[in-house]
């Protein structure tokens, strides 16, 4: 015997708008992060905990609660980093933290421009850069 369900037409047609709604969803998403860096970040397991757009005024990175990427760690200062765009270009500036800012592996003295596959390692966490 056939163990499957049949929808009915309703659920059917639920389904189907719900299919349309994420591909429109992800479709527009993908129009807004185009021309865009985008900031993979992972925590301290190496897990994925979220995925941020650059917005053009650029944004703050550190574990201090007005920061706009928190990292919760300790290692990482209150105002730890932040990334400016600047003539559609990616910068990261170490904001005089206490344990550094590493650009794929490299210490971050001053400015340091960002490239696609960019990896920032601040604290425990580690950034990847995505620049379209």
């Amino acid at each position: 015997m056939d163990e499957t369900r049949r929808l009915r037409p309703d659920e059917e047609e639920t389904q189907l708008l719900r299919r349309a709604l994420s591909e429109d969803a992800a479709r527009r998403m993908g129009e807004q992060l185009r021309g865009q860096a985008r900031i993979e970040v992972y925590g301290v397991g190496g897990d994925l905990e979220d995925i941020l757009a650059v917005p053009p005024g650029g944004l703050s990175i550190g574990r201090g609660p007005d920061q706009q990427i928190r990292l919760n760690d300790r290692t990482v200062s209150r105002r730890h980093a932040r990334i400016d765009v600047v003539d559609g270009r990616y910068y990261i500036d170490d904001a005089g933290s206490l344990n550094d800012t590493l650009l794929n592996g490299e210490l971050v003295r001053g400015r340091a421009e960002l490239h696609d596959g960019a990896q920032l390692t601040i604290g425990l966490h580690v950034l990847i850069i995505t620049i379209r």
